[in-house]
C-alpha cells in the first residue's frame, strides 16, 4: 500500500512533506507488526527453502549469539551426540534460519516493549529488510517483507521521534536501491519492482524523508531513474518509475525552501556564469555523486531479479555481508552493527544540486546515447521541479549556474527538434523556468523570446534568400497592418485563389530550410501568447529589453508580431480565420486591457537601487539614437558619422581626443555591420581610430591567443593583405605594450598573431584536409621571438586553444560551433547586463502605448471587420475604448485620428459605392417620420458591424472631440454622405441666410443657372464633356425612385435609429467649446474637404480617349463649369458657424478661413451661383465678427475688396444676399470703418450692385441713412466725395432697364430715386459748414473738398435720362451755385467751379450717347445749361476779376465761348440755334455795362483791351456779325458838328432789348 502523498494528472501537485496526510490505525499497533511478521513468514514458508524448517528454528532466543544451552538452568547440559559434520548446518541453512530468526528477535522486543512510541526503528525494520536485501528470498516474498515496510511507514508506526530513525532510513534506502530476490515471472518481478518503488517514494515523500542523507537520496533517484530509461522493463513499469521519480522530485525540489541561501561568496551570478567547465565535471563539494542512466546497460541502479540474464554474475548493488560459515548476517538489536553508526545529516542542497545535473545532462541533444524517450523522461521530472521550487533554486548561485548555461543551452537546441512531443515539453520547461527564474536569466529569456519570434515569421514568397529579418518583418508590417488605408479597408488576401496553389505554398514552405509545421507554430504561438499575457510581463519586457542598448526590442517585435497574426496568411482561405488569428488578437487585446486597468493604478513606491522611469526613457532614447546612427554608418559610414556629430553621440566630449570617442562607439555599439566597421578601421586614414579602438581592449595577463580571439570578435577582418596588416601591426603594438610574457618583441607579436590567424583556419577550415599537427606549428615559428624559440609549453598552449576552440568570426557560421559561440557571447553579455528587473509600474505603459497603438488598432480593425466570433468582436469594441482611454490619458491626438480613419472605414460611410442621384430617392412617411429611402441606408440598415462601428466611433468621438485631429477627415466625409442620403439630423442642415433668415441647404438648386455671357459659343461640345467628366453626379449606379419595399424601409429605420443613437449633433456643440489646436483642426479639414470638392476639381487634368492613340482632351479651369454641389455648401456651411461662433479664437481661425474663402471668391466664375451665394454670405458672417476685433479689422477690407473684384457676372449673380450682408455689417460697424480707402471699398461695393434693383434698393437705402446720420456714423471728410460720387449714380438706375428710350424718360421708380437724391444732396450740403470747420485743411482747399463733390454731384443729375430729375437738378445745381456760402467767400477759386462742375457736365451733354438717352428733351436741357453757364459766369463776373484777376477770367470766358459755339452747332438748328447768340449777347451787353468790355473806341486799360479783343476774335468765327449788332462803329463826327461836341453817355439806357448791366438776374435760366 502506497501512501497518498503524490497526485500525477498531467502537470503533478506537490504537497510538502510537513504537510503531508498520514494514516494511523485503531487496531492495536503491536497485533499489526504481529500481523506483519507472520505474513512475511508464512510467505517464506510457502517457499521450499524454508518449508522444512522445524518450530524450534523460530525459538524466540537469540541465534547464533545467544545458544539455548545458555539459556537453561546453570547445572544442566544436554548431550549432543551427533558428529560435527551431521550437526553442522551449511552456510545456506544459517542464512535461512537467521532469517527466520530476525523476526523472532523482533516479536522479543515487542515483548519487552512496554510503549512501542519508544521502539527502536533499527529493530523494527531490519527482519524485514534482511529479507529485501537476501538474493535468496523469491519474488513474492520481497514483494510481502516491502508491503510491510510501506505499511510501517504509512500508518505512522515509524514516526519522526522513533530511536535510530535516520539509521534505519538509510538502511532502508539502501535496502531499496540494493534489493536482490530470485526471479521468476516478468510479472511477478515487475510487482516487486513496483512495491519497491512505492517505498522508495513514501520514504523520501513521507514525514520521514526529511532523515535521509544525501547519498541516499541520490541512490534512490538513480535507482529511480534507471527504472525510468531501461527498455526491456514493461511500459508500465517505466511509467510507474516515472511517476514515482516526478513525485520524488517534487519532495527534494521542495525541500529547497527550507534550505539557506548559499554563503554571499558563491552568491555571485555572474562568476557562476563564468564557469565553462563541462557539466560531467561540476562535481559538489561533498563528494556526492550520481551516475547517468545508460539504457544499453543492463543494470538499472539497484533492484534486479537474481540470476536474470541482464545480472547473472555482478550484481549492481552492493554484495550482501556473509559470515566466515556463509550464513547472512542480521542485527539482533540496538547493539547490532548499526548500532553505533554516527548521526547523518539530512539530505541538503548537494543532493539536489547532483540530481539536476544528472536530469540536465540527459537534455544534451548531442549525447547519441541518450534517447528521445529519456529526454522526455528528463523534461517532465525538470518541470516538475520548477513548478515547485523554481524559485527557490534561484536563491542558489550554484544551481542557477547550471540552468543558465547547461540547461537553457540544451533546452535552446531541443526546441529545434521535429519531434512535437519533445518540442512540446521542451517549451513548457522553457516557460517553468523563465516564471520562476527569470530575474536570473534576462540574456536568456531574450534569446528565446527572438527565436520563437523567427521561427513563427513566414516571410513573403516574393522574399529573397538571405534576407535580414528586419528586412523581412518589415516587408510583412507592410503588407498587413502598415499597408496603405486604401490597401487594408477590409481587407481580404486572395493571393492563393485556389486550394491546388494553397496546396503548393504548404509544400514549399515545408521544403524549405528551418520551415515550421503547422502543429508546432501552433504551439509557439500559444507559448507566445503565454508570455504576453501576464499583467506586467509586457512592461518588464519593455523596461529590459527595448531601453537596454544592448538588448533587441523584445516588446516592439512581439506586438507587432501579434498584429500581423490577426491578417491572414496565404495558407487561410479569404473569409476564415484561424485559432492563431484568434490568439494573436486575443494577446493583444488583453495587453491593451491590462494596460488600461493600470491608468488608474497609483504609482508604485520607486526603488532605490533600480532605475527610474526617466532613466529609463532616457536610455531608451539614447538606444533609438545609436540604432538609427548604427544603420545610417552601415548604410554609408561618412553620412553615418555625420549623423552622430550632428546629435551629439561622438565628439561631445572636448576632453577626449576624436579617435577614442569614435572608438568607444564603435566597440560599445551593437548593430554596427561587423564586416563594414572591420573594413573601416583599417583604412590608412582610420589609424589613430584603430590603436585608438585596439587600447580599449583589456589585454593584459592574457595569452595571445586569447587576446586575438577577443578582438576578432568585436568585427570582421577584411580580405585585403594590407589591411589585415594595419590591424596585425597595431595589435601587436598594443599587446606587446602589456608585457606578455614568454614574448622578447613586438615583431615576435606580429609574427604570433599571423601565425595564429593561420592555424585557425588550418584546423578547422573544411577545405583543408592535412591538417597542422604541433610539431609543424612549432617548425613554423623558429626563431621568431627575436632571434629564438617559443618554449615549446608556450606554443602547445596556442596550438591547444586553437584545436578546442575555434576563432569564430562574426557572421561567419551558423553550425554548432557557431551556436557555441553565440551561447558565449550570452553567457558575456549575462555577467554584463545584470539581473532581469520587475517592473509593476504603469510609469512606463506611455513609451509602450507608443509602440503598440498603430499596428494593434489596424488589428483590431480588421478583426472587427471580417471576424465571425462574437466574443472577439466584442472584445475588439471594448479594445478600440480602451485604446481611446489610453490615448487621451497620454495626449496621442494621432491615436484617435487612427482610431476615427479605421472605424470609419467598417461604416462604409466614407467610401458609398456609386454614385448618388441628388433628390430622387424616394421619401415615405412612416408615423409622422419623413423617410428617404435610399440604397445606402438600406446598405448600412442592414449591416450590424457597420452600425457598430459607427456607434464607438462617434461615441469615442464625442468623448474625446479635442483630441481629434485628422479624424475629422472621416467625420466629415461620414457628414456627407448622411447629408447626400438625408440621413444627418436636421439641425444639422440649417444655413444663415442674410436674405430669409435661417433656411435648409437644399439637395439641389432652385433653378437652373443662369447661361454665362462670357460663355463661347462655339465651347459647346467641349464644355459640355468636361462638366460631364467632372460632374460628381454625372451617372448613378443605383436604382431610383419608388422601387422599395417594407424590407428596405424597415432597414432605413435601423440606420436612422442607428444614426440617431451616434449623437452626431452633440460632437458638431462640442466643437464649438474646444480651443487652441483642438478647435483649429476641425476647421483645417473642413476647408481641405470644401477645397477637394471645389477649388481641386478646376485644376487642369487630361482624359485619355479609350482607344489607342485617341487625341487627348485637356480641361483647363477657366472652361470648367461645376454643377451644384450640396456637399460643398454643408461643409462650407459647417465651416462658417464654426468660425462666426468660436469667437474666442477668431484670430487664429479667420486667416484660414479667409484664405480659403478668397480661393473660391477667385475661381467664382466655375461654380454655380446658389454655391457663390453661400460663399459670399459665409464671407460676410465673418467679416460681421471679425471688424470688431482691432488687430483683424484691417483685413476685412481685404475680404470686401475681394468681393469688389468678382466679375460682373458673378457680382450680379449674388448681388442682392451681398447687398444684405453688407448692410448688416455696415449697419452694425459704421463707427469701425475709418479712413478714405476703407469707405471707398464700401461704397464700390455699393456701386458694383447698382444695376440690381433689389441690390439697388437696399444700397440707396444705406445711403440714405449715412446721409441722415442714422448708423452713427454720418459723412466725413474721408466718405463725403465717395458718397456723393455714388449717390449720383444710383440716378441711372432703371427699375427693368427698359429698352427704349422713352419708356426710360418715364420711369417712376428712377425719378422718385432722383428725387430722394437730391434730398439727401441737400441734407449733404447743410452739413458742409461743420465739415469745413473740422477739417485740417486750408480754408482753400477745405471749400474745395467739401463743395465740388456736391455741385459734380447735381452736375450729374443734370445728365440722368429722366427728363423731369435733369429739371430738378438744374434748379438745385443754379440755387447751389448762387449760394451766399459761394459767392461771399473770398477763399474759393470760382473758377474751379466751371472746370470741375460745369464744364464736364457740358462735355457728357455734347455727347451723342448722352442725347440718345433722351433725344426729345435733351436739347431742353442743353438750352438751359447754357443759360445757366452765362448766368453764373455773370453773377461771378466781379468775384472772378478781383479774386483771380483778367487774365484768369479772360481765359474762362474764352472757353464759355467756346462750349456756346459747340452748343450752337451741336445739332439741328433748333433752339440752340437761336438761343445761344441771345445768351452770348446778353452776356456781352451785361459786360460792357460793367465796365469789363469796352470797345477800342472807350478809354480802357490794357487788361479791358485784350478781353475785347479775345472775345470778338472768339466769336467772330461763328457769330461775325454779333460784334456790330451790338457795338457798331462810331460815326466819324464832322468837326464842329453839334453831335460831335457831346460825347455819348455810357450810363444812359441802352436800345430797347438791352438790358442793363445793374438788372437782376432772370430767375430761371428759361427765360434768358
Amino acid at each position: 500500500m502506497s501512501a497518498p502523498n503524490i497526485t500525477v494528472t498531467g502537470a503533478p501537485t506537490y504537497v510538502a512533506p510537513s504537510d503531508t496526510p498520514f494514516f494511523t490505525v485503531e487496531v492495536p499497533p503491536i497485533n499489526l507488526i504481529h500481523a506483519e511478521i507472520l505474513a512475511v513468514v508464512s510467505a517464506m514458508r510457502k517457499n521450499q527453502r524454508w518449508a522444512p524448517t522445524s518450530s524450534s528454528s523460530f525459538t524466540p532466543y537469540p541465534f547464533p549469539s545467544t545458544p539455548p544451552s545458555q539459556l537453561l538452568p546453570s547445572g544442566i547440559a544436554i548431550r549432543n551426540n551427533q558428529s560435527n559434520a551431521k550437526s553442522s548446518r551449511s552456510a545456506a541453512a544459517q542464512n535461512n534460519a537467521g532469517l527466520m530468526s530476525g523476526f523472532m528477535a523482533l516479536k522479543m522486543e515487542l515483548r519487552a516493549s512496554d510503549d512501542l512510541a519508544n521502539l527502536d526503528a533499527l529493530v523494527l525494520l531490519n527482519p524485514f529488510l534482511e529479507v529485501v536485501r537476501s538474493p535468496e528470498t523469491s519474488g513474492p516474498i520481497t514483494a510481502t517483507a516491502l508491503a510491510s515496510i510501506d505499511k510501517f511507514l504509512s500508518y505512522s508506526i515509524l514516526h519522526p521521534n522513533s530511536p535510530n530513525l535516520a539509521q534505519a532510513m538509510a538502511l532502508l534506502s539502501t535496502a531499496g536501491t540494493h534489493c536482490k530476490f530470485e526471479a521468476s515471472d516478468s510479472v511477478s518481478d515487475e510487482v516487486v519492482l513496483l512495491k519497491i518503488l512505492d517505498v522508495l517514494r513514501n520514504c523520501l515523500t513521507g514525514r520521514l524523508g526529511d532523515v535521509l542523507s544525501d547519498e541516499s537520496v541520490c541512490e534512490m533517484m538513480e535507482t529511480g531513474l534507471s527504472m525510468c530509461c531501461q527498455m526491456r522493463l514493461s511500459e508500465m513499469l517505466r511509467r510507474s518509475a516515472e511517476r514515482t521519480m516526478q513525485a520524488m522530485v517534487a519532495a527534494v525540489f521542495s525541500k529547497l525552501r527550507h534550505i539557506p541561501s548559499e554563503p554571499p561568496a558563491f552568491a555571485s551570478l555572474s562568476s557562476a556564469f563564468a564557469s565553462t567547465a563541462s557539466l560531467s565535471d561540476q562535481l559538489d563539494a561533498s563528494g556526492v555523486r550520481m551516475s547517468a542512466p545508460d539504457p544499453r546497460s543492463g543494470q538499472f541502479g539497484a533492484p534486479s531479479p537474481v540470476g536474470t540474464e541482464t545480472d547473472p554474475d555482478q550484481p549492481s548493488g552492493p554484495p550482501t555481508a556473509v559470515d566466515e560459515n556463509g550464513a547472512g548476517g542480521y542485527a539482533s538489536g540496538p547493539s547490532s552493527e548499526f548500532g553505533d553508526v554516527n548521526e547523518v545529516p539530512p539530505f541538503g542542497l548537494a543532493s539536489i544540486q547532483e540530481l539536476l545535473r544528472v536530469l540536465v545532462s540527459l537534455l544534451n541533444p548531442l549525447d547519441q546515447q541518450h534517447t528521445d524517450s529519456m529526454r522526455l523522461m528528463a523534461l517532465g521530472l525538470l518541470s516538475i521541479a520548477f513548478e515547485v521550487g523554481g524559485k527557490s533554486i534561484g536563491r542558489f548561485p550554484s544551481l542557477t549556474a547550471i540552468v543558465g548555461d547547461h540547461l537553457c543551452k540544451y533546452l535552446f537546441q531541443l526546441a529545434r527538434s521535429d519531434n512535437m512531443q519533445l518540442l512540446s515539453t521542451s517549451l513548457r520547461v522553457i516557460i517553468n523556468i523563465f516564471d520562476t527564474m527569470r530575474t536570473h536569466l534576462k540574456s536568456q529569456q531574450e534569446l528565446f523570446l527572438s527565436f520563437l519570434l523567427d521561427k513563427l515569421v513566414v516571410p513573403l514568397p516574393s522574399t529573397a534568400p538571405g534576407t535580414r529579418k528586419q528586412e523581412i518583418e518589415s516587408a510583412l508590417d507592410l503588407a498587413t497592418w502598415a499597408a496603405p488605408a486604401s490597401e487594408v479597408s477590409v481587407r481580404r488576401l486572395h493571393d492563393r485563389d485556389s486550394e491546388r496553389e494553397r496546396e503548393r505554398e504548404r509544400d514549399r514552405e515545408k521544403r524549405e530550410p528551418g520551415a515550421v509545421r503547422d502543429e508546432a507554430r501552433e504551439l509557439m504561438l500559444e507559448i507566445l501568447a503565454q508570455v504576453g499575457r501576464a499583467k506586467f510581463a509586457m512592461v518588464d519586457l519593455w523596461v529590459n529589453y527595448d531601453c537596454d542598448i544592448e538588448c533587441e526590442d523584445l516588446y516592439e517585435r512581439f506586438v507587432k508580431f501579434l498584429s500581423r497574426g490577426v491578417f491572414p496568411s496565404s495558407r487561410v482561405g479569404p473569409l476564415l480565420q484561424d485559432n492563431s488569428q484568434l490568439l494573436c488578437l486575443d494577446t493583444i487585446l488583453e495587453l491593451i486591457g491590462h494596460m488600461s486597468a493600470r491608468l488608474d493604478e497609483p504609482p508604485p513606491t520607486p526603488d532605490e537601487d533600480g532605475p527610474t522611469p526617466s532613466d529609463v526613457a532616457l536610455t531608451k532614447a539614447k538606444k533609438q539614437l545609436l540604432r538609427a546612427g548604427a544603420a545610417a554608418f552601415n548604410l554609408k559610414p561618412k553620412v553615418g558619422l555625420k549623423f552622430l556629430e550632428d546629435h551629439g553621440v561622438i565628439y561631445s566630449d572636448p576632453s577626449m581626443p576624436r579617435e577614442e570617442s569614435l572608438a568607444r562607439f564603435f566597440k560599445t555599439t551593437p548593430k554596427l555591420d561587423k564586416k563594414l566597421l572591420g573594413d573601416f578601421i583599417s583604412r590608412p586614414d582610420q589609424l589613430e581610430v584603430l590603436r585608438a579602438f585596439m587600447h580599449l581592449m583589456h589585454f593584459d595577463g592574457k595569452i595571445i591567443c586569447d587576446a586575438l580571439r577577443e578582438l576578432l570578435e568585436l568585427f570582421r577582418l577584411p580580405g585585403e593583405s594590407q589591411q589585415i596588416n594595419r590591424i596585425t601591426e597595431t595589435f601587436a603594438e598594443v599587446y606587446f605594450s602589456t608585457q606578455p610574457a614568454e614574448i622578447k618583441s613586438q615583431d615576435a607579436v606580429y609574427v604570433l598573431s599571423y601565425s595564429i590567424i593561420m592555424l585557425n583556419t588550418d584546423l578547422h577550415s573544411p577545405q583543408v584536409r592535412a591538417r597542422m599537427d604541433i610539431a609543424a606549428y612549432s617548425r613554423n615559428l623558429r626563431g621568431v621571438n627575436d632571434g629564438s624559440d617559443f618554449s615549446p609549453e608556450y606554443l602547445k598552449s596556442v596550438y591547444d586553444s586553437i584545436r578546442k576552440r575555434e576563432i569564430i568570426l562574426p557572421e561567419e557560421h551558423q553550425n554548432q560551433a557557431g551556436f557555441e559561440y553565440g551561447w558565449k557571447e550570452l553567457l558575456r553579455r549575462a555577467r554584463q547586463n545584470g539581473p532581469f528587473s520587475t517592473n509593476r509600474s504603469n510609469e512606463y505603459d506611455r513609451g509602450m502605448f507608443a509602440v503598440l497603438w498603430k499596428p494593434a488598432v489596424s488589428a483590431m480593425a480588421f478583426a472587427f471587420t471580417n471576424f465571425n466570433d462574437e466574443y472577439m468582436v466584442q472584445r475588439a469594441i471594448a479594445g478600440f475604448n480602451q485604446t481611446a482611454a489610453l490615448a487621451a490619458r497620454y495626449e496621442m491626438p494621432e491615436v484617435f485620428d487612427f482610431l476615427i480613419h479605421s472605424l470609419s472605414r467598417v461604416t462604409g460611410l466614407t467610401q458609398p459605392a456609386g454614385t448618388p442621384d441628388l433628390g430622387t430617392y424616394p421619401v415615405v412617411d412612416v408615423e409622422g417620420l419623413k423617410v428617404t429611402v435610399s440604397p445606402l441606408s438600406v446598405r448600412f440598415g442592414m449591416n450590424l458591424k457597420a452600425q457598430m462601428a459607427a456607434v464607438v466611433l462617434f461615441t469615442i468621438a464625442n468623448n474625446n472631440g479635442k483630441s481629434i485631429r485628422e479624424g475629422w477627415t472621416s467625420i466629415f466625409e461620414i457628414y456627407q454622405t448622411l447629408f447626400v442620403h438625408s440621413l444627418l439630423p436636421p439641425n444639422l442642415l440649417a444655413m444663415e441666410d442674410f436674405l430669409s433668415g435661417e433656411s435648409v441647404i437644399p439637395l439641389k438648386p432652385k433653378a437652373a443657372p443662369a447661361p454665362r455671357e462670357d460663355r463661347r459659343n462655339d465651347g459647346g461640345l467641349l464644355s459640355t464633356l468636361s462638366s460631364y467628366l467632372l460632374s460628381p453626379y454625372g451617372t448613378s449606379g443605383e436604382v431610383s425612385g419608388n422601387d422599395f419595399t417594407d424590407d428596405d424601409i424597415e432597414t432605413t429605420l435601423s440606420a436612422v435609429d442607428c444614426i440617431t443613437s451616434c449623437k452626431i449633433e452633440e460632437l458638431y456643440a462640442q466643437i464649438l467649446e474646444m480651443s487652441g489646436d483642438a478647435l483649429v483642426a476641425p476647421v483645417q479639414v473642413l476647408v481641405e474637404l470644401t477645397q477637394r470638392l471645389t477649388v481641386d476639381r478646376l485644376r487642369p487634368r487630361s482624359t485619355g480617349g479609350s482607344i489607342p492613340n485617341s487625341p487627348i482632351i485637356a480641361t483647363t479651369s477657366s472652361r470648367i463649369q461645376l454643377p451644384y454641389d450640396p456637399s460643398a455648401v454643408l461643409l462650407l456651411e459647417i465651416l462658417t458657424s464654426i468660425v462666426a461662433k468660436a469667437q474666442p479664437a477668431i484670430s487664429e481661425l479667420w486667416p484660414i478661413a479667409f484664405d480659403f474663402l478668397s480661393k473660391l471668391l477667385t475661381a467664382a466664375n466655375s461654380f454655380s451661383s446658389l454655391f457663390n451665394e453661400r460663399v459670399v454670405a459665409s464671407l460676410l458672417r465673418l467679416v460681421a465678427i471679425v471688424i470688431q476685433e482691432d488687430e483683424l479689422r484691417d483685413s476685412t477690407f481685404l475680404a470686401l475688396d475681394m468681393l469688389r473684384s468678382l466679375s460682373p457676372t458673378v457680382l450680379g449673380s449674388v448681388a442682392e444676399p451681398l447687398m444684405r450682408g453688407l448692410t448688416k455689417v455696415f449697419v452694425e460697424n459704421a463707427g469701425r470703418i475709418h479712413s478714405r480707402t476703407e469707405w471707398n471699398l464700401i461704397f464700390a461695393l455699393l456701386s458694383a450692385t447698382i444695376q440690381q434693383e433689389e441690390a439697388a434698393k437696399l444700397s440707396f437705402d444705406l445711403m440714405r441713412r449715412l446721409a441722415s446720420g442714422e448708423l452713427g456714423a454720418g459723412l466725413g471728410s474721408e466718405n463725403y466725395a465717395s458718397f456723393l460720387q455714388v449717390l449720383a449714380g444710383f440716378a441711372n438706375v432703371t427699375a427693368a432697364a427698359p429698352a427704349k428710350a422713352a419708356d426710360r424718360t418715364n420711369d417712376e421708380p428712377a425719378l422718385q430715386r432722383g428725387r430722394q437724391i437730391v434730398d439727401i444732396l441737400r441734407d449733404a450740403q447743410a452739413a458742409i459748414p461743420k465739415m469745413i470747420a473740422s477739417s485740417s485743411l486750408s480754408a482753400p482747399r477745405a471749400w474745395e473738398a467739401s463743395w465740388i463733390p456736391l455741385l459734380s454731384a447735381y452736375a450729374q443729375l443734370c445728365l440722368n435720362p429722366s427728363r423731369e430729375l435733369r429739371q430738378i437738378a438744374i434748379t438745385s445745381l443754379q440755387r447751389t451755385l448762387l449760394a451766399p456760402e459761394i459767392l461771399t467767400n473770398d477763399d474759393v477759386d470760382l473758377t474751379i467751379i466751371f472746370e470741375r462742375v460745369f464744364f464736364p457736365m457740358l462735355e457728357e451733354l455734347l455727347k451723342p450717347q448722352v442725347f440718345r438717352r433722351d433725344p426729345e428733351g435733351m436739347g431742353e436741357t442743353r438750352l438751359r445749361a447754357s443759360a445757366l453757364l452765362c448766368k453764373i459766369f455773370l453773377q461771378y463776373l466781379t468775384q472772378l476779376s478781383e479774386r483771380q484777376g483778367m487774365k484768369t477770367m479772360t481765359e474762362l470766358w474764352l472757353k464759355i465761348l467756346g462750349y456756346q459755339d459747340r452748343f450752337m452747332h451741336s445739332g439741328r438748328r433748333d433752339q440752340m440755334f437761336e438761343a445761344v447768340p441771345e445768351s452770348l449777347k446778353n452776356v456781352l451787353l451785361v459786360m460792357n455795362a460793367s465796365g469789363f468790355l469796352l470797345p477800342p473806341h472807350a478809354e480802357r486799360t490794357r487788361e479791358q483791351a485784350l478781353l475785347w479783343d479775345a472775345t470778338f476774335e472768339r466769336i467772330q468765327p461763328f457769330l461775325p456779325e454779333l460784334r456790330d449788332e451790338l457795338f457798331p462803329r462810331p460815326q466819324v463826327p464832322i468837326p464842329f458838328s453839334p453831335d460831335a461836341t457831346e460825347p455819348p453817355n455810357a450810363f444812359e439806357a441802352p436800345p430797347n432789348g438791352a438790358p442793363s448791366a445793374e438788372a437782376p438776374p432772370t430767375e430761371h435760366p428759361v427765360d434768358v
